[in-house]
């Protein structure tokens, strides 16, 4: 397991800690996490501004839904996605994302079906991503 994949997991597991509680990434939490993605990816990371700017997209991606969903998705998610791409690269990223939205998607369906919430609710996003990283990262080791 390399540095950026340990931050990564760390990061994670902490936003989703504060994610559940808060409902909310707290600023200083996700300012955090990307700095040390930045730190991590300029100095210790992969060569080459392609690969740079490739692992963004799926952060990007997120970002624009943001946007166009006013807030379906928050902003804090997309900026965790765009540190967590550029710790653990472009593929390892974009498969995290669509394994969390795959598991948010059940779990949001669960709880409709169990009438548990209503369709105005809002479920924290992280701690699917979170799960999502790790079952991509046991698959890619082959554990």
């Amino acid at each position: 397991m390399t540095t950026g994949w340990v931050i990564a997991i760390t990061g994670m597991i902490l936003l989703s800690i504060a994610d559940i509680r808060e409902r909310k990434i707290p600023v200083i939490y996700l300012a955090a996490f990307c700095m040390a993605a930045a730190i991590y990816t300029l100095f210790l990371g992969r060569t080459g501004w392609d690969s740079f700017f490739f692992s963004l997209l799926p952060g990007f991606f997120l970002l624009a839904v943001s946007l166009c969903t006013r807030e379906g998705i928050g902003y804090g998610d997309g900026w965790t996605v765009m540190a967590l791409g550029l710790l653990t690269g472009a593929d390892s990223c974009f498969a995290a994302v669509c394994a969390g939205l795959v598991l948010t998607a059940l779990c949001s369906l669960s709880l409709l079906a169990l009438h548990k919430v209503s369709g105005k609710s809002r479920i924290p996003f992280l701690p699917f991503l979170t799960i999502g990283l790790g079952v991509g990262m046991l698959v890619q080791k082959g554990i």
